[in-house]
Order: structure tokens, then sequence, then C-alpha cells
């Protein structure tokens, strides 16, 4: 895919997230270079630049992981790093800096050794299970439609809340995520699946994810594991921005 394509992707990934105008930190993890990788970061207001920096980034530097904040955070911390991205940011994001929830992510990876992508067999089998979790959370607790994203090597099924971050609500999003690792997932994986496992880990407020169109790379691609590029698989109506352009035009 062309860097064009691909901002036009991240574009649409940070507008479906995101209200012109806030603030969207980008952190870029596992970034190759002498000694150990290192990771950069950037705090963005105009997003088809964002889009157009990362697809360059990605391409040209391939680090590990490209990642953003789901949640909307405080417009003071752009002063870091204002519409640039700069290599060995450390500070970055935290739960205190967030204005309020606005999305719930559920993450189902496959089990697996550390540091290498799945295979297709254990991709699949997140991607069931993802459907599970959504079919049963719409179901049973009526939560709204969500949207479904393929994040290199696992699921990801994302909720739009409205909470205030308080520890009140930090609460109730980590036991929604024990909910669904209880029901789905680890022994509880549907019989003939490779194991997948439900993260209850990601309940934070400044939680940061994939950057849908980026790629995801865990070790090194080789036959029946390979590295892929992250997308948005299924995003209802309500959720598409209006207009996202910008990016990739030229």
């Amino acid at each position: 895919m062309n860097t064009g394509k691909v901002a036009q992707e991240i574009l649409r990934t940070l507008n479906i997230f995101h209200t012109p105008g806030s603030v969207v930190e980008i952190r870029i993890l596992g970034i190759p270079g002498r000694g150990r990788p290192h990771q950069a970061a950037g705090y963005f207001v105009d997003i088809p630049k964002a889009a157009m920096l990362i697809a360059g980034f990605d391409a040209g530097r391939t680090p590990g992981g490209i990642y953003f904040n789901l949640n909307p955070i405080i417009s003071g911390l752009r002063a870091r790093s204002p519409d640039r991205i700069t290599e060995h940011l450390e500070d970055t994001t935290s739960d205190r800096n967030i204005v309020r929830r606005q999305w719930l992510l559920i993450d189902i990876d496959p089990d697996r050794p550390k540091g290498i992508p799945s295979s297709d067999e254990e991709l699949e089998a997140a991607r069931i299970v993802g459907q599970d979790v959504r079919d049963w959370l719409r179901s049973e607790f009526r939560f709204v439609e969500p949207l479904e994203a393929m994040s290199g090597n696992g699921w990801h099924v994302v909720f739009p809340i409205d909470l205030p971050n308080d520890e009140e609500t930090t609460r109730t999003v980590k036991g929604v995520l024990q909910a669904v690792a209880a029901k789905f997932g680890g022994d509880d994986t549907p019989a003939g699946l490779p194991r997948v496992t439900v993260d209850t880990s990601v309940f934070n407020a400044s939680r940061i994810t994939k950057l849908y169109g980026t790629v995801a790379r865990k070790g090194h691609g080789i036959e029946g594991r390979p590295l892929r590029r992250s997308e948005l698989v299924y995003v209802p109506d309500y959720l598409e921005p209006q207009q996202a352009e910008g990016a990739g035009n030229a």
C-alpha cells in the first residue's frame, strides 16, 4: 500500500476517534537505531499533517508499533511536541491528563510465545471470540453497536461510551473487562480454536492502542506468521466522520 493510501486510513481512524480541534497523542514504540530501540511521540491538532508524518515514519523507520490515545486529553499537552514527532520524548499522557472516557476497548489476543506475529488460524480465533463478546455485551447489557478492528495480531471491539474520568468509572471499566475475560478466552476459548486471551489490563483512562492503518511489527514476519497492517474492519455508520480530507490528496 502506498504512503498516500496509508495516510488516508490513518486519517480516517483519527477522525473517527477524535473530534476536530482536539489534541491527539501519537506514540511510536520500538524504533530501530544504534543500541536499544527507542520511542518517539507527538501531540497533534493538525490531523492531516499527523497522518502524512505517521505514514512516512511507518514506512521509512519500521518501528515496532504506532499507537494513539483513545480518550480526549487536556489541550495543554500539545506544548510537549506540537504537531511534530519528537524522538526520545519522555513525558507522555497519564491518567490524570484525560478529560473524559469516550471509548471502551476489548482487546482479544491469541496466546503464543512473546515477540512473534500470530498465525492466520490464531487471528481467526481472536476474531470469532471478539464477535462473541460483541454479541454478548449487546444482547445482555444493551451496549451500543461497536466498531471492530484487526490490530495486526489480534482483534479489537471498541464501544463508544460517555463517562467521567474518575475512580468509579475506572472500577466500572475494570469490572466489564474482568467479566468478559471470565466468560470468554483462556480455558473458555471455544472448542476447536487456538486459545485466546481477553486483556484485562487495558482499563486505564490514558490507554493507548494500535493506530489502525499502521503495521504491527512483533518479531519478523515468516511463512505462516506474517507481519500485518492493522485495519478498521467494521465501523457503524453513526461513527463514521462526516468528512475526512487532507491526507494523501496531493
